[in-house]
């Protein structure tokens, strides 16, 4: 668990994964457009990388509506993998068909099996217009996902990919960056397999391939905060029972901060025994102001806690122990003070972990 760090941060965060899809015939998804790395692996024409993502995947100024399927479903939808050249295809693109529906058909000739079956003897694959509008400007080995059409009677190829120098795939298509690309790749971050196009071709051979896929992107129930880890969970209103809050009450914090601590890539948070309070982040503060509001909860015979975590404030993994005091009481603000001069965040954890000198101090303004 994390706290994203903010000049007054709460210790509940959620992690989203929002996607879209397109139906039987490629349309764009509603999803949010995200910028590209500066660079990537596959070569365009004219030499520059930089816009390879968002030219490949990324979603129209005007999206259109989205069907909803979700990448599961979509690669479910595939029983067979093809590999061609975007060459190639660019080379037989009649140009006055760029408007049509189905912009090319490729024959057997064209194509390299390479896993899965499809059941029709001649497997003619048709590729979409809003697919090789995309691909006249790139240099890269695709892999074409194929199914059956009912409305073309013949196979099309109803995912696209393009292959990078590196075995990196993007998959090509209005709105396929958030639809495929990204959640392909928070999977592959969870197997172990040789390589990306493995895992792609075994979306039509391996059964376990598309379940792997399925409890990915199925929102899990969240633990109750009641058996979360007490080391890890987060005092907010938010998530907390209302009956465990009763119990406590809610105090303001003012933590002062020395001017060498506020280049600090850290943020400061308060605990009891029973979780985490708000995080103060080091660099947030105006140059003129030393201090931080923020609060805490406190209960009787809890000892108010304060630790030193990184930027993301993980509180899986403490940075320091800063010091403790048992004098916070409810209706009156608590003043927490960082003491010392140091010349690095590293520093200051040694200081800290060496218990030597105390670098924090303690007021209680009623």
């Amino acid at each position: 668990m994390s706290m994203a760090p903010r000049p007054i941060v709460t210790a509940a965060v959620a992690l989203l994964l929002v996607v879209a899809a397109c139906g039987d015939q490629p349309s764009a998804g509603t999803t949010a457009t995200t910028e590209p790395p500066e660079s990537t692996t596959i070569t365009f024409q004219d030499g520059s990388p930089d816009s390879a993502l968002a030219t490949l995947g990324a979603c129209p100024d005007d999206p259109g509506p989205s069907h909803g399927s979700l990448i599961y479903e979509r690669l479910e939808s595939v029983p067979a993998w093809y590999e061609t050249s975007a060459a190639d295809i660019v080379n037989a693109v009649d140009p006055d068909s760029a408007e049509v529906t189905v912009a090319l058909v490729l024959t057997p000739a064209d194509l390299t099996p390479l896993g899965g079956h499809l059941d029709e003897d001649d497997k003619i694959l048709h590729v979409y217009a809003p697919v090789l509008d995309r691909l006249t400007d790139i240099d890269a080995t695709l892999l074409l996902g194929a199914r059956y059409s009912v409305g073309l009677d013949a196979a099309f190829a109803e995912v696209v990919a393009a292959e990078g120098a590196d075995g990196t795939l993007y998959f090509v298509g209005p709105c396929e960056l958030e639809i495929l690309t990204r959640p392909f790749d928070a999977y592959l971050a969870t197997i172990d397999t040789p390589s990306p196009r493995d895992a792609l071709i075994a979306t039509a051979t391996d059964p376990d391939t598309i379940q792997a896929l399925i409890d990915l992107m199925t929102p899990t129930e969240p633990t109750p905060w009641k058996d979360q880890d007490p080391a890890l969970r987060a005092i907010d209103p938010d998530t907390t029972p209302e009956s465990v809050l009763a119990d406590l009450s809610r105090i303001d914090v003012e933590l002062t901060i020395p001017e060498s601590w506020r280049t600090f890539p850290a943020v400061v948070c308060t605990r009891i025994a029973l979780g985490w309070n708000e995080c103060g982040a080091l660099d947030a503060l105006d140059a003129n102001d030393p201090s931080l509001l923020m609060s805490a909860y406190i209960a009787p015979g809890q000892p108010l806690q304060v630790w030193l975590l990184d930027s993301h404030a993980d509180v899986a993994a403490p940075l320091a122990y800063l010091g403790e005091t048992a004098n916070a009481v409810d209706g009156a603000e608590l003043v927490i003070e960082l003491q010392g001069t140091y010349g690095s965040l590293d520093e200051a954890i040694e200081a800290a972990n060496d218990g030597e000198t105390p670098l924090v101090s303690f007021n209680v303004d009623s």
